[in-house]
């Protein structure tokens, strides 16, 4: 393990929830995007962490380029990603920069609370958070969830926090079945949803990255409908007609991550219950790293999201 920069963090891993994200690492490259640990070694600049718990995005922008400036550092051209442009936290160390990290102490502090489920919120939930303030959605308004894996099933707990009333559709009886009991109901993708139910500005959010759940979530939106599509990567892309999209005005987003300012909010709906991260996530030896990564590759995972430690 290197020493750190003046500006970097030297993390004992604690926890790193694992999402198919990680099947992207590159050879020779140690994956895991999603971290909470103890900082055990702190650059000079950032020595005021050391010791401290802290929760690790995966997205590591310059925090300097325009893109940055303007809140958009998930795209930045000059960042990178945890686990994939540099070695992630299935390792038992690893050396982020220390400025997008979030220490967890005054009212995030974790008390005697475990601090490995929490890594589910690097980037499950913050993608989920995200998706959230970049709706608009209120007190009275309802959104369809499309998708109950790991990010669908905490967007759907963030959404009933802040009021909003959630339709989740999923095919997976075994999904619907996690579902949040406060939700207006779950159904399969085949079932009717009624104008009427979805509101005049219907929000509908795709979870599942998929080209055919893609499709699904546009074939049901309605005139004026607003669609976010949650880490589609590039599957969208040849099934988005721009033409009848503006024709409907209609409106159609990308959550490619999140911002750090968003994270003390998200950890704080954690702390005080709104999200039920013991019941979603589980936790993996970092032994069995290699067997729970075939598992998600063949789509069986213990849980929701599955946390190695």
């Amino acid at each position: 393990m290197s020493e750190p920069t003046p500006t970097e963090l030297v993390i004992r891993v604690l926890g790193c929830a694992v999402s198919a994200r990680e099947l992207a690492a590159p050879p020779g490259r140690v994956a895991g995007g999603a971290v909470i640990g103890e900082v055990v070694r702190a650059g000079a600049e950032a020595a005021e962490l050391a010791g401290a718990t802290v929760l690790v995005p995966p997205w590591l922008a310059c925090f300097e380029c325009d893109l940055c400036r303007r809140g958009r550092g998930v795209v930045c051209p000059r960042g990178g990603e945890l686990g994939i442009d540099r070695d992630g936290g299935f390792a038992a160390e690893v050396v982020v920069p220390a400025r997008p990290v979030l220490p967890l102490s005054g009212a995030l502090a974790l008390g005697e609370r475990a601090a490995w489920p929490l890594a589910a919120l690097a980037r499950h939930g913050a993608l989920a958070y995200a998706t959230y303030a970049r709706l608009g959605v209120g007190p009275g308004d309802t959104v369809v969830v499309r998708g109950l894996g790991g990010v669908g099933l905490l967007l759907c707990e963030i959404l009933l926090s802040k009021g909003v009333g959630v339709i989740a559709v999923d095919d997976d009886a075994a999904a619907r079945a996690r579902a949040p009991a406060q939700i207006k109901r779950a159904v399969s993708c085949e079932d009717e949803l009624p104008a009427a139910e979805l509101g005049a500005l219907a929000r509908v959010v795709d979870t599942t990255g998929s080209p055919a759940g893609i499709a699904a979530a546009l074939a049901m939106l309605p005139v004026a409908g607003t669609l976010a599509l949650v880490d589609p990567g590039r599957a969208g892309a040849a099934l988005i007609d721009v033409g009848a999209l503006a024709a409907r005005d209609q409106t159609v987003f990308g959550v490619a991550g999140c911002h750090p300012d968003l994270y003390p909010e998200l950890v704080a709906l954690a702390l005080r219950g709104d999200l039920a991260l013991e019941a979603l996530t589980c936790a993996v030896p970092r032994a069995e790293a290699p067997a729970l990564l075939e598992a998600l590759r063949a789509g069986r995972v213990p849980a929701p999201i599955p946390i190695l430690v």
